[in-house]
């Protein structure tokens, strides 16, 4: 079992975050609930209400289809799809008309976990009370590039994200789940709206399978003076004094290199 509470002080060390870091679990059964020590919405909420409520007051909660609106319900796996009557009225907030609902709702631009769980827990990864299925951070886009960059420090791999617009979670946690891979996600205005997601915050969907790499490679780059905060050189100053020693030497001798190429 991997200890997930040393796990969330050395993603919050690391990374200087402003919330949390939270754990969600999916759940078979949902008399599985009875065995974690969470609370319920005692309204029909929004799956983003409820992380933000994990991430900044340290809540666990637990849900069912009955606790989340069809949207939300789908995206992490409660339900097969949003209702056609969903699918119309949006049509008529988000979109022109109703043929670009439906297509926005399309499997294809769509990713969500399949309809195969009856509940779920979001709670604090340090809690140690969920194993976590997906962990979900919040962080501004320095952080968020720190973190992407500490995934590709070993076995390099080029991370591709989407947008899909209103209903964000999908490009994370849908995205993540069903591609096993991290992804970032742009907080949509609902997030914004209920979720309370700030103007600077991106949000990221993380496999646990890549967490020891990811420690690793935030651990390495940190060594080398890749940290956030970020420290800045200047805008207007010589930029070289900022770069590591390799990379300064190398520079200085590319250029007068290319001197040498332009004088001849």
């Amino acid at each position: 079992m991997t200890d997930w509470t040393n796990v969330a002080k050395e993603l919050e060390s690391l990374l200087k975050l402003r919330t949390m870091p939270v754990g969600l679990q999916l759940l078979k059964s949902k008399d599985d609930l009875k065995g974690i020590k969470c609370r319920r919405p005692d309204y029909i909420a929004t799956l983003c209400q409820l992380i933000t409520q994990s991430r900044t007051a340290g809540a666990s909660i637990g849900f069912t289809v009955t606790d989340l609106t069809p949207l939300c319900g789908t995206v992490v796996g409660l339900r097969p799809g949003v209702p056609d009557w969903y699918q119309l009225t949006i049509g008529e907030v988000w979109f022109k008309n109703k043929e670009d609902a439906l297509e926005k709702y399309a499997d294809e631009n769509w990713p969500r976990i399949p309809d195969q769980f009856e509940a779920g827990v979001i709670s604090p990864l340090a809690s140690g009370r969920v194993e976590p299925d997906m962990i979900i951070l919040y962080g501004t886009p320095a952080q968020v590039t720190r973190l992407v960059c500490g995934l590709q420090w070993e076995k390099y791999e080029k991370l591709e994200f989407t947008c899909c617009g209103e209903s964000a979670c999908s490009d994370s946690i849908g995205k993540c789940y069903v591609t096993g891979k991290p992804a970032v996600g742009i907080p949509c205005f609902g997030e914004r709206r209920f979720g309370h997601a700030q103007d600077d915050e991106l949000m990221i969907a993380l496999p646990p399978s890549c967490i020891d790499t990811l420690i690793a490679g935030l651990k390495a780059l940190d060594k080398v003076g890749i940290r956030y905060p970020i420290t800045y050189a200047g805008s207007q100053m010589e930029p070289l004094s900022g770069f590591p020693p390799a990379y300064r030497e190398g520079i200085i001798k590319d250029h007068e290199e290319q001197k040498r190429r332009l004088e001849s």
